[in-house]
């Protein structure tokens, strides 16, 4: 955790705060400590505290080596306000950072009354993590290898006849049973025409042979999460949709190889979606290229798409994965999470991106 409290520490240095809250699960399973509902993080200059209410204080003791454990008075909404009051009054801080995405109106309303100056972060906190060590990507790299060999093994398990559901069920059996702690978020299991929407859920489709299925599925492994996207075809397919795929295909790999250092985010989307406009697709291609990867699916940054400007650094890792969604026909989306590495785009998936077919029998 030292390494992450000192890159917190100089946040606090470039926003002139005296101390920051934290509460998203993202921002603790980042810093290595408790992510429950009642634990919360303050950090100051000098030190760091974990608040916890009565439900986790023996966990809080026993496992939390970094943080002074603190316990609230109450497990009230409010008590954590009062205790940072508390803290603040005692140290003679006059200003308090606080996480955009996890501090309702009304708790910022609360934290005023607490604090003189309160000021709203928000892009600033997901910054801190945006750069991996070299331990957090031993821990992607586990995560991923994991989703390589689960998808392998489902992949020889699926069949015509099967649904949505059942392939969603097996995913994350097998993630379980090989180690993962959950899903990184709920699993995108899409047949036939469903494919033609990006983020399709489980319905209860069955899969019959002349159709492909649209597979996106991540796990979260030691805090670190994976998320991958493939296409797996029940018989031969067809040769509008087997187009399809090599536009998609192509494009992954031209954004893959637009990934170095100091490109910015906005470029990378562009290399891929060009190809895509090329094919005559571009208005097929309805999302962003991709977003970071790490200890959380929604607030991970670089972002990929148009009208973004990251640039990207050494260490960064990021999904690219774009899709083509033409209704009647049929979607199709590739993805891999991909490191900078070297000031190139290195692949942490290695699973095949040609076409996978099962039998339709």
């Amino acid at each position: 955790m030292a390494e992450h409290l000192d890159r917190i520490r100089n946040l606090l240095d470039c926003k002139k705060l005296d101390a920051i809250l934290i509460r998203s699960k993202a921002m603790k399973r980042w810093m290595r400590t408790m992510t429950g509902s009642g634990c919360s993080v303050v950090v100051s200059r000098d030190d760091g505290w974990l608040l916890v209410d009565g439900r986790y204080i023996n966990e809080a003791r026993a496992c939390e080596h970094d943080l002074t454990v603190s316990l609230l008075a109450t497990q009230t909404g409010t008590a954590i306000y009062s205790a940072v009051g508390r803290l603040a009054a005692e140290k003679g801080w006059q200003t308090l950072g606080i996480e955009d995405s996890a501090t309702h109106a009304s708790q910022y309303l609360m934290l005023k009354e607490e604090v003189p100056h309160v000021s709203v972060l928000g892009d600033e906190i997901a910054e801190l993590r945006i750069c991996k060590t070299p331990e957090e990507i031993d821990k992607l790299q586990h995560a991923v290898d994991i989703t390589d060999a689960i998808f392998s093994g489902v992949v020889t398990k699926m069949h015509a006849g099967m649904t949505d559901y059942e392939i969603s069920a097996l995913l994350q059996y097998e993630g379980i049973a090989h180690g993962a702690e959950k899903m990184s978020f709920d699993t995108i299991a899409a047949i036939g025409g469903h494919t033609a929407d990006p983020h399709g859920r489980p319905r209860g489709d069955v899969l019959h042979a002349g159709e492909h299925v649209m597979i996106d599925f991540g796990l979260q492994v030691d805090g670190y999460q994976s998320d991958m996207t493939r296409i797996v075809f029940c018989g031969t397919p067809n040769d509008s949709i087997l187009d399809l795929y090599k536009v998609v295909h192509a494009a992954q790999q031209a954004g893959i190889d637009e990934m170095g250092e100091g490109v910015s985010s906005e470029d990378v989307d562009a290399a891929a979606r060009s190809v895509i406009e090329a094919a005559g697709y571009g208005g097929f291609f309805n999302h962003g290229l991709g977003h970071g990867i790490g200890v959380d699916d929604e607030t991970e940054l670089p972002l990929l798409r148009p009208g973004c400007h990251y640039t990207l650094h050494e260490g960064m890792v990021m999904s690219c994965e774009p899709g083509v969604y033409v209704p009647g026909l049929g979607g199709i989306r590739i993805e891999d999470d991909v490191w900078l590495h070297d000031g190139k785009g290195v692949p942490l998936n290695h699973t095949t991106k040609d076409p996978i077919v099962i039998s339709g029998e």
